[in-house]
């Protein structure tokens, strides 16, 4: 059987709620349909971990529909065909792959472009000369921060004088700049630009070396000295001119301003470096007496024919050499980041070494060594697949050496006539701070495939309802040409500098991306939904200070305005987990959240009237895991126990403790005089100075057994999710206290648990967290960014620019300089890539703009600020926002409604008055009224989980040679797949999910699973795994002093109550130190009231197993 032809490389538009899901759903299982187990010949790439688990689901949903009630299937008309009409056929067929998916789940190759890479990467480590076991870094702050502390380590040693000198030069550089004296953070957030694609790229992953670096700046200086040499030429010529003359610079045309006097005034009093005016051009042209003087002075003088001949060679000096000066001074400017980052990737380099870590980011270039030298058949075969189907989603959001990496797999498969498919949207497109290239969807993918492209619209709109969709089509309609208009007139410049036929092809694709995308509606109510825009006027500011803090106060007003509009919504019948507030960053929302949670406690019975009605909000602010107490006083705590003579540490602590669960004590706290006296009691002063004296992992178990009984339930996820981290934290960091505590205040600001999914409460998201996602009322509260680029708060972002372009040869020693953004660029002869940069800005900010109002299904809310701001006094348009963008494109009039919306205005008129639809709730199973309690399946924190966790880390670290260190990833998969095993019977189970969680790579699932199987076969081993023993995995036995934990891998328990059997897996080399081991954990069972207990090594790797007698007294 054979699926309908269709062209080998289908590219989807799939504009937002146009159903690209059910398309690929659809694609997917039409080719998997073709036999049993086609779907091991498909792979399906996304960009999130999300989507892969949703897009799995998905497959899986529909393959169990198709096979027990294909009759209700959306996709049974389209596959039936497959099986000519056939409703059984179909059936039979969709239950035969389900079965073969669920027995050889690692074949369903749906994954995240990263995890493909991995998996390519793992599959030639050795060509690459990596050691197999190697760890991919996903988190590379805490890499640029630990890099950033070895290069100031460089400095405490006297290293690295040029380091030195580059570091001071930043330091003063912050100052200037009012950016503070946080070096390592300025580091870091330079740092960043190592992860840019373009940049190492160019650089062939290698930055200048030092002396190339110094001898560019020499290069740089000499353009510049030579251009002030010249004009300090000019002021002494202009001086002996004057010092001659019997006239003075004012006694010419426009007097105290002509064109002499104002050059005199630059060069000669304020020697400062100044354009030539109008008034030049024209003095040089002929205008240079007024009529007052046209007595006093003759234009034959010989010194005024001088002095015309001066200044026609600045202006001729300005027009050829001023632009390469400007560059010169730009590139100078920011030659010392240059050299930092030449030394941060070193130091970064060496750290990943010592590691034997990857960053995420150097996997495309890893992948790209791989297909220059590999046949595509081949890489497939190593992977142990042969994959024929390609299906990307997202695709707008790859990133050039991405696409470079995925092109030759695309082209094995259409030169077979293999069906792809490609799914993207370029007016989604809002990562290129993730190195996203749009570019390459709307541009490259046709010109690369143009034999076999075939692109396909979907223009149906199934999420929102009419008045949105309406709306939306009028907004996008007319915007993108609005914005282009804009940014023309603010990017206009001299010809020599950025020809406008140039500029021109720049600009098109701002309305090329929204062009023919006019949606229709395709989802079946009798709702029209509602377009809600909520207008406010601020008042014209006057200075720079009044326009911040009016900008705060209309901030205010919106703020205000949100619960009368939110207990509004829900009066018509809107749950409050189907309203989302969509905002631009992290800190709107933790201002939005901070005030719905204060409002409430404010007017506590503003629900009365209506119980069903809430203002709680989830968020990644309310939900971070700084914010819980237990995890606050865990924190404060060590860093008491990091600094004990500190007070006022020891009181943050104290303070911390008490908050748990001991309400008097923390009563007490509040009044002053009673806090002062107040302080941990002897008993459990006592017990800090014990956990003072551990390592940090038992310092943390400790510190959370302290508070264990206290903890209230809700506290768990938090305490877990901080586990995690810790954990997390000694996987390469050391287990140092202070070290920890450093590392946690940069990482706490981002570390947030999951949120419950059904919560009823509030969600508020950033744009960028909303994407893929739709919610029925959607609120925009802050519609205020702007369309270009904002100087001021750019402070100092680096754009990196070509140097080839430049006549002077110069600059060509360096390939790519950085460039710091500001206002100056567009004058230097890299005004194309200021410009280049602007408007792929404007292009993000529109797109984030239609990201946001295309989360809405049936209800859609945008506070509008109708005062257009401050004139322009130069010759370029002012900043417009996109709010500003939303007012013209639909010529919004503020004193009447339209049909594409309704106007609410703020402090003039109640929500409730205006005639917006009620709804008729929709039920939902378990919606939980929460106060953010968050509960947990477990009956109480276990203490020991760290110990846990780090327990197999610990036996890894006997593994010393290279070949060894191999083997501690398969180690750790077999351990964990024997610690998920209760039964024979869970064997295979537990091994598909440690596929599932990554630990068993493709091309060794089957020598694992023979592995494993052959160690069940032994008759010992049978006896353990028969299921007649109580079986005890990983429990921790807490005994001495000072409450040391111990954790057997598997303890059974015989129905006797006196018969026990401990045993522990071990890998690699036989240890005297293992039987040691083993008799301990005797003793303590023995202690438990268990008399008679075996003991057994199993060594995995050599199945072996070795019985350990009891110790000789």
């Amino acid at each position: 059987m054979s699926a309908p032809t269709k062209p080998s490389l289908s590219v989807y538009s799939a504009s937002a709620g146009s159903g690209k899901t059910h398309t690929l759903t659809g694609e997917f299982l039409r080719l998997a349909l073709q036999n049993s187990t086609s779907f091991r010949q498909i792979q399906a790439i996304t960009f999130t971990n999300k989507a892969t688990a949703e897009m799995k689901e998905r497959i899986l949903s529909e393959l169990h529909t198709l096979h027990t009630n294909p009759e209700v299937s959306p996709f049974r008309e389209e596959l039936l065909s497959l099986f000519h009409g056939s409703m059984e056929q179909l059936s039979h067929r969709a239950g035969e792959v389900l079965s073969e998916i669920l027995s050889g789940y690692s074949y369903l190759r749906v994954k995240t472009i990263d995890s493909f890479f991995q998996e390519v990467i793992r599959g030639f480590a050795r060509e690459l000369g990596i050691r197999g076991s190697f760890r991919v870094e996903l988190d590379q702050n805490d890499v640029l921060e630990r890099s950033a502390v070895q290069l100031i380590t460089q400095l405490d040693l006297g290293e690295n004088r040029d380091l030195s000198i580059w570091l001071r030069r930043l330091g003063r550089d912050m100052i200037n700049r009012g950016k503070g004296h946080n070096v390592i953070g300025e580091i870091k957030r330079l740092g960043r630009e190592l992860f840019k694609e373009g940049l190492l790229e160019a650089e062939n992953s290698r930055l200048p070396e030092r002396e190339l670096i110094e001898a560019y700046r020499k290069d740089m200086s000499g353009i510049i000295e030579s251009f002030e040499s010249e004009l300090n030429d000019h002021a002494e010529v202009l001086q002996a001119i004057f010092d001659s003359a019997t006239f003075h610079p004012s006694d010419f045309k426009w007097g105290s301003t002509s064109a002499p006097a104002s050059l005199y005034n630059s060069l000669v009093v304020k020697k400062e470096i100044k354009e030539p005016t109008s008034r030049m051009k024209k003095f040089v042209d002929g205008e240079i007496l007024s009529k007052d003087s046209l007595g006093k002075i003759s234009e034959e003088d010989p010194l005024v024919l001088k002095l015309v001949e001066l200044i026609a060679s600045y202006i001729e000096l300005f027009r050829s050499k001023y632009p390469l000066y400007l560059s010169a001074k730009a590139v100078l400017e920011n030659l010392f980041r240059l050299g930092i980052l030449r030394d941060l990737q070193l130091s970064i380099q060496q750290l990943s070494d010592e590691e034997n870590t990857m960053l995420i980011s150097d996997s495309t270039s890893l992948i790209s060594r791989i297909i220059d030298n590999c046949d595509t058949p081949f890489i497939y075969e190593r992977l142990g697949s042969t994959i024929k189907h390609h299906m990307i989603d997202e695709f707008q959001d790859t990133s050039r050496k991405q696409y470079d990496n995925l092109k030759p797999l695309l082209e094995e498969g259409v030169s077979h006539s293999w069906f792809n498919l490609i799914v993207g949207d370029v007016k989604q497109s809002i990562y290129r701070f993730r190195n996203a290239d749009r570019s390459i969807l709307s541009e490259q993918l046709p010109k690369d495939f143009a034999d076999c492209y075939r692109l396909f619209n979907l223009q149906q709109n199934w999420r929102s309802l009419p008045q949105i969709v309406s709306f939306n089509n009028a907004l996008y309609g007319k915007a993108p040409s609005l914005v282009r208009d804009f940014m023309r007139e603010r990017l206009r410049t001299e010809e020599e500098i950025l020809p406008e036929h140039k500029l021109e092809c720049m600009l098109e694709p701002i309305v090329a991306a929204y062009e023919g995308q006019k949606q229709v509606v395709a989802r079946q109510s009798d709702e029209e939904g509602a377009v809600v825009l909520h207008l406010y006027d601020s008042s014209h500011p006057q200075s720079e200070e009044t326009e911040q803090q009016e900008a705060e106060e209309a901030a205010d007003d919106v703020l205000c305005s949100l619960p009368e509009t939110l207990i509004d919504i829900q009066k018509r019948g809107v749950q409050a987990s189907d309203i989302a507030i969509l905002v631009r960053d992290r800190k709107d929302a933790g201002r939005i959240a901070t005030y719905l949670m204060s409002w409430q406690k404010e007017y506590p019975d503003y629900n009365r009237s209506f119980p069903h009605i809430t203002l709680n909000v989830l968020s990644s602010e309310a939900l971070s895991v700084k914010s819980s107490p237990s995890v606050r006083f865990l924190t404060d705590a060590m860093a008491f126990l990091a600094g004990p003579s500190d007070e006022n540490l020891r009181k943050s602590a104290y303070q911390s403790f008490i908050r748990i669960g001991d309400r008097e004590r923390a009563e007490a706290a509040l009044h002053y005089n009673e806090y002062k006296q107040a302080d941990f009691s002897p008993q459990e002063t006592e017990r800090l100075l014990q956990i003072a004296r551990t390592d940090l992992p038992n310092m943390v178990e400790m510190l959370i057994a302290m508070i264990g009984e206290k903890m209230e339930s809700s506290e768990q996820p938090y305490v877990l999710a901080f586990l995690d981290l810790v954990s997390e934290y000694l996987e390469h960091g050391l287990p140092d206290l202070r070290s920890f505590l450093s590392w946690w205040e940069s990482k706490s600001a981002s570390s947030c648990i999951e949120s419950p999914a059904n919560a009823n409460a509030i969600h508020i998201l950033t744009i960028h967290k909303s994407k893929g996602l739709g919610f029925p009322v959607v609120l925009l509260p802050y519609a205020d960014w702007g369309i270009d680029i904002d100087y001021k708060k750019a402070n100092g972002q680096i754009i990196w620019c070509t140097t080839q372009q430049i006549k002077d040869d110069r600059f060509h020693r360096l390939s790519h300089v950085p460039l710091s953004m500001n206002s100056g660029l567009s004058s230097t002869l890299f005004a194309e890539y200021d410009a280049q940069e602007r408007i792929n800005c404007a292009i993000d900010n529109l797109n984030l703009l239609y990201v946001l109002t295309t989360r809405a299904k049936d209800e859609l809310h945008i506070w509008i600020n109708t005062h257009k701001g401050k004139e322009s006094k130069s010759e370029k348009p002012p900043q417009q926002t996109v709010q500003q963008i939303i007012i013209d494109s639909l010529e919004v009039d503020v004193n009447s409604n339209s049909s594409l919306y309704t106007l609410h205005r703020l402090g003039e008129e109640l929500i409730t008055d205006l005639a917006l639809p009620v709804y008729r709730p929709v039920q939902k199973q378990q919606v939980e009224q929460i106060n953010l309690r968050i509960t947990n399946t477990r009956d109480s924190l276990d203490p020991h989980l760290l110990s846990r966790k780090l327990k197999i880390k610990r036996e890894a670290d006997h593994y010393t040679s290279g070949e060894q260190v191999d083997a501690i990833a398969r180690g750790r998969a077999l351990h964990y797949v024997l610690e998920q095993t209760e039964t024979t019977k869970d064997l295979d189970s537990a091994i598909e999910k440690a596929i599932v969680e990554g630990l068993i790579p493709y091309q060794e699932v089957e020598e694992t699973k023979t592995k494993l199987h052959e160690i069940m076969e032994h008759p010992l081993v049978i006896s353990w795994f028969d299921g007649h023993l109580r079986v005890l995995r990983e429990v921790a036995i807490v005994a001495g002093r000072r409450g040391e934990t111990y954790r057997p891998d598997r303890v059974m328990l015989y129905p006797d109550g006196h018969t026990a059997i401990i045993v522990d897996y071990k890998f690699g080399k036989k240890r005297q130190a293992y039987a040691r081991q083993l008799n301990r954990y005797r003793g303590l069972v023995e202690a438990m009231g268990y008399p008679s207990v075996s003991a057994y090594i199993l060594y995995v790797d050599a199945n072996e197993i070795e019985e350990v007698r009891p110790a000789v007294e």
